[in-house]
């Protein structure tokens, strides 16, 4: 970390990382980290046309509405598209600080899309203080490796850290030279924060009393993060034994194969069970979390519907198989006419239209989520009539996606079932039908 940052320094670490063609997504707090990233990815030749800047709107702070204008100023300057993101941030037992990140988190999936790339500003300061942060918190080598330079932030999307080989002062010094303007976080200065203590407190004193062994930690993480990785590859095919393709709507895209997780070596288990995580782009969660999977969820009785939360996910368990869920709001009441011109948006997935020997005959309907149905029964061509929870349930439909189900009613008739079955009365040969997921039928 001796040698000066210049923008040309990015440049061989993204060339690897451009091919996939899609949008590079900027994670723009106003802070210097990321000022320095943006206008540093802003002067390297083809690739300011890719560039997108998000800001993350906390509303934590009296300032966070001159900050967004900030940042709207300075991509204005830049001639780069801004999206201000406005979060709601909960405290969930594990502070104020990990509720932002979790929320912060969640709106970059929100706003990618498959080959996004999303450039976070993190530098080697912030790794320095997780690994310490981590390592009293009892983490294992997954913690302790700190955050990786990449990683998959959900199916498609690539997150990337490109200043991580560069120090708070290199970044700074580089923004001095080039007269930016960035904003300061006025609770940077709050002790109270456990990120701040170590930042302005604890690790000012450990460096002045053992000058230059920052490289010395450096070196040890780059060791950690290659023992990981090592690890990694020894148990890849312990992992692909367990994993299961996941389609659902709502849902991570892969599932977990409890049967086969437990036919495993028992010192492998939870390794899989991060693995499994960490491939859904979810963070590792604590050991006590992992050991509630195995105590909790596996082994709970058939008719039970054990329920972890993990950030903005739920795990859940349907049949053999562990899954993650991300919660959200019921639908409200649509009416429109059958078959649409285009998809419908609906909890987190579209409903289309497909191709089916027995259609949706065309007209008028409300597309409504199966809680809210007015009708519960519905008989299809050549089966016995059925209430609507029998049919989600026979199609093995997850419970946690049964209430946002999208059904068909037409004067309080329900015609159709989505991806499932169409009313008797309702259907026409060789017509389209309402799906939510292509691969259910």
């Amino acid at each position: 970390m001796s040698a000066p940052f210049t923008p040309e320094c990015l440049l061989p670490l993204l060339q690897p990382l451009l091919n996939q063609g899609g949008r590079l997504l900027v994670g723009f707090s106003g802070g210097l980290d990321s000022t320095v990233l943006l206008h540093s990815l802003a002067r390297l030749a083809g690739i300011k046309e890719r560039l997108r800047a998000l800001h993350i709107h906390h509303g934590l702070s009296l300032n966070a509405d001159h900050w967004a204008q900030h940042c709207a100023s300075q991509c204005a300057q830049l001639q780069i598209p801004l999206q201000t993101l406005r979060v709601q941030v909960t405290p969930s037992g594990n502070g104020i600080e990990e509720a932002a990140r979790q929320a912060r988190y969640a709106a970059f999936c929100a706003h990618s899309q498959p080959g996004d790339l999303l450039l976070l500003a993190q530098h080697a300061d912030d790794q320095t203080e997780t690994f310490f942060m981590r390592l009293l918190r009892g983490a294992g080598l997954d913690g302790l490796a700190g955050m990786p330079a990449q990683r998959q932030l959900q199916p498609g999307v690539t997150l990337f850290r490109p200043l991580l080989g560069y120090s708070h002062a290199q970044l700074q010094a580089w923004a001095v030279a080039e007269k930016l303007a960035w904003i300061e976080d006025e609770s940077n200065a709050d002790n109270r924060y456990d990120r701040n203590w170590w930042r302005n407190h604890l690790l000012p004193q450990l460096w002045q009393r053992f000058p230059g062994r920052q490289a010395a930690l450096a070196r040890s993480l780059q060791q950690l993060q290659q023992d990981q990785q090592v690890l990694q590859a020894l148990l890849e095919p312990h992992l692909q034994a367990c994993l299961q393709p996941w389609p659902w709507p709502q849902c991570a895209a892969l599932a977990l194969d409890g049967e086969q997780l437990l036919q495993q070596p028992a010192l492998l288990q939870p390794y899989i069970l991060r693995g499994w995580l960490r491939r859904c782009g979810v963070t590792a969660p604590s050991a006590q979390w992992l050991q509630q999977v195995f105590t909790e969820v596996l082994t709970a009785r058939p008719d039970r519907q054990p329920v972890l939360a993990l950030g903005e996910w739920r795990l859940h368990r349907h049949r053999h198989s562990l899954y993650l869920h991300r919660p959200v709001a019921l639908p409200a009441l649509q009416t429109l006419n059958w078959p649409p011109a285009v998809a419908l948006p609906w909890a987190g997935a579209p409903v289309s239209a497909v191709a089916n020997p027995l259609g949706l005959l065309p007209g008028c309907y409300q597309l409504v989520p199966a809680a809210a149905s007015p009708a519960t029964t519905l008989r299809a061509h050549d089966r016995p009539e059925k209430s609507l929870a029998v049919w989600l349930q026979q199609a093995g439909v997850p419970v946690p996606l049964r209430p946002h189900w999208p059904v068909w009613v037409q004067d309080d008739q329900l015609v159709a079932i989505s991806g499932i079955a169409v009313a008797e009365t309702f259907c026409v040969s060789g017509g389209l039908r309402p799906d939510w997921s292509a691969s259910l039928i």
